[in-house]
């Protein structure tokens, strides 16, 4: 891991959030921290987590994507790290999604196509891909069938997105101190984690 760019003074906190910056996101008054890059064998979550606790200390709040790639069993990613006011992070949340529901693939291109089923529709899922659906209306989602694990979600008013995978990697929503679900192989992830990955992932149509 190595910094890319990096601020000469830089103001520390202790315990803070990280939060998605969405592209759209006007950071003119944010504070940059630095640019860092993390490269290795490790999966992505862990190159996040990697960046996410240098940024941290160095005092970063919020993050943006910046790029990914991968060269035979080498992953590198690069985040653009900054401290932002509770007045952009209130804005940063507009830009979020509202009443979507995220499902991601196996966290390995060479993974097997997972089914679940949506409404009773059974639905394929990609490895390292991911879909987006529409939260309009009370949706049931099934992964195992009737042995399996059944979740019944309904729209929120204040337009929560979900975002889940059925492999158990990344962070789930629990450590971000949000309300959260872990039912059998239905696992919730973070918010944050899960929209860095939307540019790592392919869109499965």
């Amino acid at each position: 891991m190595e910094f890319i760019t990096k601020t000469d003074s830089i103001y520390k906190k202790e315990k803070r959030d990280f939060i998605y910056l969405n592209e759209k996101t006007d950071l003119s008054a944010a504070k940059i921290i630095g640019k860092i890059k993390a490269n290795g064998k490790a999966d992505w979550y862990m190159l996040f987590y990697s960046i996410m606790t240098k940024a941290q200390k160095l005092g970063a709040n919020a993050f943006k994507y910046s790029s990914s790639s991968e060269k035979g069993d080498i992953s590198e990613l690069i985040i653009d790290n900054y401290l932002i006011s509770e007045e952009i992070k209130a804005d940063n949340k507009e830009f979020l999604p509202k009443n979507k529901i995220y499902f991601f693939g196996r966290h390995n291109k060479k993974g097997t196509t997972e089914e679940f089923k949506l409404n009773g529709k059974k639905t394929p899922l990609k490895a390292f891909h991911y879909a987006v659906y529409n939260l309009d209306k009370d949706t049931q989602i099934n992964k195992g069938g009737f042995l399996g694990t059944t979740l019944n979600i309904s729209p929120n008013p204040s337009g929560r997105s979900y975002y889940m995978n059925f492999s158990g990697f990344g962070p789930s929503a629990v450590m971000t101190g949000s309300l959260s679900f872990t039912a059998g192989n239905i696992i919730q992830m973070d918010e944050n984690y899960s929209l860095l990955l939307t540019h790592i992932y392919q869109l499965q149509e």
